[in-house]
């Protein structure tokens, strides 16, 4: 059944994006990626390095100290504090206006993964291989273990004023905890793999990307998700809202650009030579960048929407065309029920033109009769 819905709507003033910028930021995998208010692109690789870029991608600091592979970055609110984590179990903390490192923090075997600041740059989250999530102040004070999880913690998330923090578990799971009181107050268990990353947007909505290929919503008001987000054919491993915005990124080389209130995609980028782990929104909503297996770090901007050629078929229906006449059938005629798939629709649109054209083509002339008698 040909479904409206399953096409962007034609309005003039819908999203858009393009890719703009591309740099090889790193000798290897690119894990994450942070945008800052104060327009630095921060990015963390398997190369054990971390990159701190302008909005041109240029390179303007570089944090070396990681043992092995840098999983995660992320910064507070003003942009001034940022913490990055590593397979090697060490939180590093630096000055980002300063260029300098502020310490690490030692977790110990196994006892970090991805990290969170807190919006006030007074606390970074850590969840633990073992299902935990470790907090300490930035002075490496362990502040609090969150019993979270049997599972390993794949990723933690402050939301915007610090008052609760999100876990995504290896088992599928999201749970949400109270900072104050260390104590659960939601969660979740509607994934069907993985869950790699948990991340906040507006009106409190949190987001959750699986490897069952969805990213849900959760409103916190239903004991189940709101709503879910399901375009990608691998493992969605990054899901960011802004404004009425989400990107998601996947393992099929997909950003997929959504419209939350309609829940259907404005537009898809295809930028990347392979899986994309990680998306950051610009400041103003107007950007964004990526980064993945291919080692680069891929930005976009906002742009005119594009025409929308549609099949014939598909305008009629959306009512850009008006439809032909109906063709009454004869009382003899048996009349089908049978719903047409859209490409069955174009084929027999096809093929009547086709008939239409060769009706109109002028009849060939006779061939003149052969000259002299017959033999």
């Amino acid at each position: 059944m040909l479904d409206i819905n399953e096409f962007p709507a034609l309005d003039p003033k819908r999203f858009a994006m393009e890719a703009t910028q591309r740099c090889e930021a790193h000798a290897e995998a690119a894990w994450s990626v942070a945008w800052t208010v104060q327009d630095k692109i921060i990015s963390g690789g398997v190369d054990e390095t971390v990159g701190v870029r302008d909005t041109k991608l240029l390179l303007t600091h570089q944090f070396a100290g990681h043992q092995m592979g840098c999983v995660s970055v992320d910064t507070d609110a003003r942009g001034s504090i940022l913490a990055t984590s590593s397979i090697d179990c060490v939180v590093r903390l630096f000055d980002l206006e300063a260029g300098q490192s502020l310490g690490e923090i030692d977790a110990g075997p196994v006892e970090s993964w991805k990290v969170s600041v807190s919006p006030d740059g007074e606390f970074v989250a850590a969840g633990t291989h073992g299902g935990n999530i470790n907090v300490w102040r930035l002075t490496g004070e362990k502040v609090a273990t969150i019993d979270c999880s049997e599972s390993f913690t794949m990723d933690v998330a402050f939301n915007a004023d610090g008052s609760m923090l999100a876990a995504a578990s290896l088992d599928g799971s999201v749970r949400v905890f109270d900072v104050a009181t260390a104590t659960r107050v939601y969660m979740a268990k509607d994934h069907k793999g993985t869950v790699r990353c948990v991340s906040w947007g507006g009106e409190g909505i949190l987001y959750s990307s699986s490897d069952d290929t969805r990213c849900l919503a959760y409103d916190r008001k239903s004991n189940s998700f709101s709503s879910q987000f399901t375009r990608h054919t691998n493992w969605c491993c990054a899901g960011r809202a802004c404004g009425n915005f989400l990107a998601t990124c996947s393992a099929d080389r997909r950003v997929n650009i959504w419209d939350i209130r309609k829940h259907d995609v404005v537009c898809c980028l295809e930028h990347h030579d392979d899986q994309i782990w990680d998306v950051a929104w610009s400041p103003d909503g107007k950007g964004l960048i990526s980064c993945g297996d291919d080692a680069a770090i891929q930005m976009y901007a906002e742009c005119e929407p594009p025409d929308l050629n549609l099949p014939l078929c598909y305008q009629r229906v959306l009512g850009l065309k008006p439809m032909p006449p109906a063709k009454r059938p004869r009382l003899d005629e048996e009349v089908s029920m049978e719903v047409e798939e859209p490409g069955s629709i174009l084929l027999r649109e096809e093929e009547e033109q086709e008939e239409e054209e060769e009706e109109e083509e002028p009849a060939p002339a006779p061939a003149p009769a052969p000259s002299g008698g017959a033999s």
